[in-house]
């Protein structure tokens, strides 16, 4: 597997192929080692993608903010989903009034309930 790079310049992030500047990790560009040296040549300087922070020095606190509040929707949404496949899956018959509850925590706590009394399946049976 090849490292991935991030260029970095005034303490933000290129953009994918160099089309402007972020302070957010997820929306940078990746190069490979050779193309952001030869940016680090000329007053950039570059950083390993696993070792660049998820914000850069630059990064306006409101779009990391934003950013941040994107990624915790996303996770309940999977959670969410996760949680009711469960249910109709294994839970269904048993409660059939359950409901997914409103934030990340709840529901993660639903699922821990859910998977903790699941029964391992017996040989033969699929």
């Amino acid at each position: 597997m090849t490292d991935e790079w991030l260029i970095v310049k005034r303490e933000l992030y290129f953009r994918p192929d160099c089309q402007g500047y972020t302070g957010i990790r997820d929306d940078a560009g990746r190069y490979t080692y050779g193309v952001a040296k030869s940016y680090a040549d000329h007053g950039c300087s570059m950083v390993k993608l696993s070792d660049a922070p998820e914000f850069s020095k630059a990064c306006y606190p409101d779009l990391a903010a934003a950013h941040m509040q994107k990624q915790r929707e996303a996770a309940l949404g999977y959670a969410t989903r996760l949680a009711t496949c469960l249910w109709e899956t294994h839970w269904k018959a048993a409660s059939p009034d359950w409901k997914p509850l409103p934030d990340l925590m709840g529901v993660l706590t639903q699922i821990e309930n859910m998977v903790a009394h699941l029964k391992p399946m017996q040989k033969g049976h699929s």
